[in-house]
């Protein structure tokens, strides 16, 4: 089993060395030896894979079957699929390893316990944008983090109260930290969805979808503290018919030191990958997951020469690192992957021009069009269509309609803003299952009892922006 696990850590790091060494370079044949070495992480995986990984490999499976059956350009058709499962596999095994220096920094920490110990009245928008930065460094790794964190001071703070008080504080912080982490797939060069986005729709502008995300996120955070509000107030007169008075709780100082820390971190990390960017001519993205094992080491070695991490030694950990964050992000690698690839090669099937021709495409309006994308993909993610087929299949179907003349930037945004709303409204959502798993919320509760409301609410906001903005931008 160890001699197993060696082998499948080496093919891991053979695959992110050969995607790296495509998109910075620019070498040709290891694009070729990064696929296949996809298939061998796939199969390799086996053991560390669940049902749904396994489901997503079925599905995958089938679409290259019928690739070979059907199609007479076969073989580059799947290369360029097996090639972006490989591009999505390398994104999240090094994003991974970020959550390594935030798991060991104190500050990551003392801000956790100013985030979750807020009063009521400011912990919203503390958790809001609490879990909004910090999932730029950390990913899921910020719910992972945080989720069990409000459980635990929950349940300190709402001793010898009613059961219906942790219930309430509990909702109220899960909630605000779930919607805050949405909504930075939208802008942040290490988020998931940005980084699949930028991919099948290369020419989108990053620095405009960044401009427009941020304000989406912004206007959601004014909806969200006042569908807070009023959940709250109904709660609090909930319990004084009980006779119960909710008590002032007090405001913890700010951790000023430790916010400027992990403040560098975030501008490091995105100010060397988009110097890297910049220097060898590649995306953003790409530059940032180039440089996010170097941030991450930089960010050990840190901890332990300010003397704030444990033994062992700073290598030790570092290469602990490395061997860990492999095999450690495998299975949501393997989700996004083998999503990705089957939404890109499904796409194939699909003669876009007759489609277009069938529902008139060419007469529905452009925000019009952009809506339905917002839309529909949350819609399928509740049945249990990971978000990222849906978007690779509609994003590469419709860059392949040039006739239609949709801003590719807000194309890529419509597509973003319908990956953020499956985060809240899905209990099908990569959201959803880590806080299941983290915190035993079952996912349905997570988003349709608690944030139901609330996703039906962001959905008109975002579908707002995109008709004021396909309105500027026609």
């Amino acid at each position: 089993m160890i001699v197993l696990d060696r082998i499948f850590v080496t093919i891991v790091l053979a695959l992110a060395a050969s995607v790296l060494a495509t998109e910075v370079i620019g070498t040709t044949w290891t694009r070729p030896v990064a696929a296949w070495l996809f298939v061998a992480f796939s199969v390799l995986g086996q053991a560390r894979f669940g049902l749904r990984e396994r489901f997503l490999q079925a599905i995958a499976a089938a679409t290259v079957v019928a690739t070979l059956l059907t199609r007479d350009d076969q073989w580059p058709l799947i290369e360029r699929g097996l090639y972006l499962a490989g591009y999505l596999t390398t994104f999240m095994v090094l994003i991974t390893s970020l959550r390594d220096g935030a798991h060991r920094s104190n500050s990551v920490l003392a801000i956790g316990r100013y985030l979750t110990e807020r009063p009521p009245g400011r912990r919203y928008t503390a958790l809001y944008l609490g879990g909004h930065l910090m999932g730029v460094l950390l990913n899921f790794g910020a719910i992972s983090l945080l989720g069990p964190m409000i459980q635990r001071g929950v349940k300190a703070q709402s001793a010898g109260a009613p059961e219906l008080v942790a219930r309430i504080r509990e909702q109220r912080q899960l909630v605000a930290l779930t919607r805050g982490f949405a909504w930075f797939n939208l802008w942040a060069p290490t988020s998931i969805a940005l980084a699949t986005t930028m991919t099948i729709i290369p020419d989108a502008r990053p620095g405009w979808i960044a401009v427009f995300g941020i304000a989406i996120a912004l206007l959601l955070l004014g909806v969200g503290w006042i569908e807070d509000r009023v959940r709250g107030n109904r709660a609090s007169a909930a319990l004084r018919r009980q006779g119960y008075a909710t008590p002032q709780l007090p405001s913890p100082p700010f951790p000023l030191v430790a916010v400027l820390k992990f403040l560098t971190v975030g501008v490091v990390l995105v100010g060397a990958g988009w110097s890297v960017a910049h220097l060898v001519h590649i995306r953003l993205v790409t530059g940032v997951f180039v440089v996010c094992v170097p941030v991450a080491a930089a960010w050990l070695v840190v901890q332990y020469l300010d003397g704030s991490a444990p033994e062992p030694g700073p290598v030790a950990t570092i290469t602990e690192m490395l061997l860990r964050s492999a095999p450690g992000g495998c299975r949501e690698a393997a989700t996004l992957a083998l999503a990705g690839m089957t939404g890109a090669l499904a796409s194939e099937f699909v003669d876009a021009h007759s489609l277009s021709g069938l529902f008139s495409l060419s007469d529905v309006p452009q925000a019009a069009l952009l809506v339905f994308l917002a839309g529909i993909i949350p819609i399928g993610s509740c049945l249990a269509l990971p978000p990222i087929l849906s978007v690779t299949f509609f994003g590469t179907l419709l860059v392949g309609l040039p006739e239609l003349g949709i801003n590719h930037t807000l194309l890529a945004l419509a597509l973003l803003c319908g990956w953020s709303l499956n985060l809240t409204g899905s209990p099908f959502s990569a959201a959803s299952l880590v806080l299941q798993r983290v915190t035993g919320v079952p996912g349905t509760t997570h988003s349709w009892r608690w944030n139901g409301v609330y996703t039906l609410l962001a959905f008109l906001v975002a579908a707002a922006m995109l008709l004021v903005l396909s309105t500027v931008f026609a």
